[in-house]
């Protein structure tokens, strides 16, 4: 059985997620108060996933394909490849998760 880094399957879910809080906000209409924390913790989520996802390249490798008698790619694994812009991108998705969290806490 094929194992998946948990960071990717987080980042998976994460973008299922984004996309789900915007359908959200235009299905159910919800005060104008709240929406721009759904907005910020929906974009919050996208940016979490695009990073991690630029930070677990594919890995591609050139094999025979031996029904076909060409070759073809086949992806191996996808291990932690940390770069810059993916690194970037987590660091502000968890600022904005922050922020927007922050609209609905009132003190």
């Amino acid at each position: 059985m094929k194992r998946y880094h948990p960071l990717l399957v987080a980042a998976y879910i994460a973008l299922l997620f984004s996309i789900l809080v915007a359908l959200s906000i235009v299905i159910f209409r919800p005060e104008p108060e709240s929406i721009t924390g759904l907005l910020k913790i929906s974009g919050s989520l996208l940016l979490f996933g695009v990073g991690e996802l630029i930070n677990h390249p594919a890995q591609f490798r050139l094999e025979p394909n031996r029904k076909a008698g060409a070759r073809s790619y086949r992806i191996l694994h996808r291990e932690r490849n940390p770069c810059t812009i993916g690194n970037l991108a987590i660091i502000v998705s968890l600022l904005l998760f922050f922020i927007g969290l922050g609209t609905f806490i009132s003190f």
